[in-house]
């Protein structure tokens, strides 16, 4: 049976389950993209963040989490759930703000009026 290491400041443990909050530019979460995770065990695994991926949105690794026995004897096997935020520049160029306003010159047009 393998003994993880968990640093508790990287992931949660909820169960068997282990969670990890990550960080993903803006336009990765806008655009979506493969990320790498690397659980607790060294082991690296991609995950498919979708398209307009809102904050705190989780995927879940299938049987990726850890193995515990419940008071019961019974098997668990937890999965690894990925948590998503966002990174947030904290400066933009002028190219990104002109292409950002125009995003958002976009979004304002497509906006219902009351």
């Amino acid at each position: 049976i393998a003994q993880w290491n968990i640093d508790t400041e990287r992931y949660e443990i909820n169960g068997a389950d282990v969670i990890e909050h990550v960080k993903v530019p803006y336009a990765t979460a806008i655009l979506g993209d493969k990320i790498k995770v690397t659980l607790p065990d060294g082991k690296m695994y991609s995950v498919t963040i979708s398209p307009c991926t809102e904050p705190g949105k989780r995927y879940v690794l299938r049987g990726k989490g850890m193995n515990i026995t419940d008071n019961y004897g019974r098997f668990i096997q937890g999965n690894y759930v990925v948590v998503i935020d966002y990174i947030i520049p904290k400066v933009l160029d002028d190219e990104e703000r002109e292409m950002l306003k125009k995003i958002q010159e976009i979004h304002s047009a497509e906006a219902p009026t009351e």
